[in-house]
């Protein structure tokens, strides 16, 4: 902010006896810098011929505001530099946190999926989670996959409804194989996955996720991959003896 030369003037006697506020020192010590006249005039007011040790006074007056006023630009600019630092960690915390609370997948264990079997259907009752099923490539194996999120166990905690995971043995499965080909699968043996298995499935690259492949070289990771993780799981029905699983 820039003041007249009147207004300069008018400010110098309250300088000269020291009861200026700082910011009208500043507003004088700005306008006798760049007006020599004015300066003159502070210099008459300060004495007739100011003394070498007054005028050094000025100049140094003038010099320490306009350190101060370098600090404040900097201090400013720190401050704004860290208030968008600031926000820019607390949206990255927030999504994070609301991705891990709201997508985040977690293993659900069995005794925790409330698992039963009635009326030849196997159900869940365990509210707000997701399901999958895998089957084997000769269609006779399965194995059910159920996870959870915080946000589902949170939510659906005071629900009670059930999920039907498999409609059992007498009513048809069907399935589609990488072609986009219906199977009718004809299960022997049902298997809930184990914590280890389902670590391995959410990392196969989708190979158990899209179908049973036909390109005979994939048919064969999947069949190894299936095996693996069925011999890790829980086995919780057979056609020969029912519900095992208790």
């Amino acid at each position: 902010m820039k003041i007249s030369c009147d207004v300069a003037r008018d400010l110098m006697p309250l300088y000269v006896d020291d009861v200026l506020s700082e910011d009208s020192v500043a507003l004088v010590l700005d306008h006798t810098r760049e007006c020599d006249s004015c300066r003159t005039e502070l210099e008459r007011l300060a004495g007739a011929q100011l003394s070498d040790s007054v005028a050094e006074t000025i100049d140094e007056d003038i010099s320490l505001y306009d350190s101060l006023r370098k600090i404040r630009r900097r201090m400013s600019l720190r401050q704004q530099l860290t208030v968008l630092i600031t926000v820019a960690v607390i949206v990255i915390i927030g999504a994070t946190g609301w991705y891990f609370y709201d997508q985040y997948e977690l293993y659900l264990p069995y005794d925790k999926a409330e698992i039963t079997y009635r009326d030849d259907m196997l159900y869940s009752g365990s509210t707000g989670s997701s399901y999958e099923r895998i089957l084997s490539s000769d269609l006779k194996t399965m194995i059910v996959v159920i996870s959870t999120t915080h946000r589902s166990a949170h939510d659906y905690k005071k629900m009670c409804y059930e999920s039907v995971l498999w409609n059992g043995p007498k009513r048809e499965t069907t399935y589609y194989d990488t072609d986009g080909k219906e199977l009718v699968a004809n299960i022997d043996k049902v298997y809930y996955i184990s914590e280890s298995g389902w670590k391995d499935f959410e990392k196969t690259d989708d190979l158990l996720k899209l179908g049973i492949p036909t390109e005979r070289l994939q048919l064969d990771k999947y069949d190894k991959r299936f095996e693996k993780i069925k011999n890790s799981s829980k086995l919780i029905w057979t056609k020969s003896d029912g519900f095992v699983g208790k």
